[in-house]
């Protein structure tokens, strides 16, 4: 139960610290004077997105604390809150920095945001009159079921989504298998390892090619500038090649003398030359012009331009798109049985999941029909038609959520047929049957703290009482806050707040406090006149709270 709330710097709250001291609370006020920022500050506690717009001073921080003394069944039941609790009591903060940045404390001990969460995830649950529309929108109806049929369910529902995980897995592993392998086309590869091998190509061919014609097309050139090298070698009495000889023979007589090392380095080199000059001139020499060289180098290099176009501009990329090319088409093969084989597997896993969606298919049609029996009391019980709720299944596509598609249907006359809640329901017939689906599930396993937050919305008369009751009812197993504008569900509570506001030195601020029993009264008894107070209002307002008692 929640005993204590301390709200700062939280719009019209500068700082408030409220003590509740019942298990049925509701708040009072006229239209804007606070009471939904209750609402909102135990949405902060809870974690939820917090709207910077309601920090009062941008230059202080906004906190949001509350100490909840739990019950022995909920610290059971919640193994999360065990670390934290003390003794029964646990102290939650949130703390909104200037930066807009949060910090979570947990008895005062810093904690993560994820770990707050999952500690306060079942302290408070709060029903605002917007979230009747969700019980409008048909794919939460499953939601809905499986948190009735919680206990008998979520092993197996485990189950199913781990063999649904690997299921969806293989596939997303098939089709990257697929989109790796896309350009594995065995027709295309054989034609382009044809293309290639047809010219036969020769390591290093083309740029050996690129030079002979380049040589070739310079033949002339090449061959005046060789005669102009003959002329100066050959210029004098004496050749080149006959003086070089001359001093070799002329180094030799340095032997065994001082000069003996470096005439052998001069005979070395000179030798050397002699080679090379030799080498340069037979190279010159097999230079010899052959037109039907040229035309041959020519055709060559123009058949494999086209192959550089394709695949590379050099030898070494053409062959090596040519190895590349049949790597992959010795993949190609393999990749056939590795697909069949995946496909094979997705298929048989595919079969499990519906093998297990059918077994939590069965244990939800069971759970549907003890929903179905227990909602219809607790409509009855709010004035609605008794066995006038059904749930219905269809058999859809499988996914994460198996294979059923629920549906709630509701018949809420007299010899009218079952339909959609859409078609069938007004908005306080929503009200109602939200109302009811939150006393069922939160039977299963009650959250600490239940805030309603106008949702009786098109709900007056006798039924009003009956919502009231029944809120009264709720409050056996959970706390209860209430904000409504019917005096019935004000009458119904144990105790009454009321939300003011005041305004000093042009600052309007927010104020909430107990109310004596008098002041309930009074405060029903707004409620019950049109204009001003009346005896006879406040007559009627104490007989109200009476038959709550």
């Amino acid at each position: 139960m929640l005993e204590e709330l301390h709200i700062k710097n939280l719009a019209l709250i500068e700082d408030n610290n409220i003590d509740f001291t019942s298990p049925y609370i509701a708040l009072v006020g006229e239209t804007g004077a606070g009471k939904t920022l209750i609402v909102d500050s135990l949405s902060i506690l809870k974690g939820g997105k917090f709207d910077t717009s309601l920090i009062r001073d941008k230059n202080l921080k906004t906190s949001v604390a509350a100490f909840f003394n739990l019950d022995d069944n909920f610290i059971k039941n919640h193994q999360e809150v065990i670390d934290f609790v003390d003794g029964k009591s646990l102290l939650i903060k949130r703390v909104i920095n200037t930066d807009n940045t949060s910090k979570y404390y947990i008895n005062d001990e810093i904690v993560t945001a994820g770990k707050y969460k999952e500690v306060t995830s079942h302290l408070i649950d709060i029903h605002s009159q917007g979230e009747n529309s969700s019980l409008l929108n048909e794919n939460n109806h499953l939601f809905y079921l499986d948190q009735f049929a919680i206990k008998d369910i979520s092993k197996i529902k485990k189950e199913y989504c781990d063999l649904y995980v690997k299921y969806q897995e293989d596939i997303k592993e098939l089709n990257k298998l697929i989109e790796d392998n896309k350009d594995i086309d065995e027709e295309y590869l054989n034609y382009q390892i044809k293309e290639i091998k047809k010219y036969d190509l020769k390591e290093n061919e083309i740029e050996d090619l690129l030079a002979e014609e380049k040589t070739l097309k310079n033949f002339e050139s090449i061959s005046e500038s060789y005669n102009q090298y003959q002329s100066i070698k050959n210029n004098n009495s004496l050749s080149l090649d006959d003086l070089l000889s001359r001093l070799i023979i002329n180094l030799k007589k340095f032997k065994d003398t001082s000069l003996d090392e470096e005439s052998k380095k001069i005979n070395e080199s000179i030798n050397n030359l002699l080679d090379s000059l030799d080498d340069f001139e037979n190279k010159f020499k097999s230079l010899d012009f052959d037109p039907k060289r040229i035309d041959y180098v020519n055709e060559r290099l123009f058949n494999l331009k086209g192959l550089m176009r394709k695949y590379g501009n050099s030898t070494n990329d053409i062959l090596k798109k040519l190895k590349e090319f049949e790597n992959s088409l010795e993949k190609s093969s393999d990749f056939e049985t590795i697909k069949k084989d995946m496909s094979i597997k997705i298929e048989a896993d595919k079969n499990k999941c519906i093998a297990k969606a059918k077994e939590l298919s069965i244990i939800r049609k069971n759970s549907a029909l003890k929903l179905e029996k227990e909602l219809s009391n607790i409509m009855a019980s709010l004035g609605l038609k008794v066995g006038g709720f059904k749930i219905d299944f269809t058999d859809c596509e499988l996914s994460v959520n198996g294979i059923d598609k629920v549906k709630f249907l509701v018949c809420l006359n007299e010899g009218m047929p079952f339909a959609s809640l859409v078609n069938a329901s007004s908005g306080g017939e929503n009200s109602r049957l939200m109302l009811a689906l939150k006393c069922v599930l939160n039977a299963l396993d009650p959250y600490q703290l239940l805030v309603f937050d106008e949702i009786d919305t098109g709900v007056s008369g006798k039924i009003a009482y009956l919502v009231g009751k029944k809120i009264k009812e709720l409050s056996s197993s959970s706390q209860i806050i209430v904000i409504s504008h019917l005096p019935q569900v004000i009458s119904s509570s144990i105790s009454c707040y009321e939300v003011t506001k005041t305004s000093k030195d042009n600052v309007t601020i927010s104020k909430i406090k107990l109310l004596e029993p008098e002041l309930k009264v009074e405060a029903v008894a707004k409620l019950l006149s049109s204009s001003k107070v009346t005896d006879e209002a406040r007559l009627q307002a104490k007989k109200l709270i009476d038959e709550f008692k």
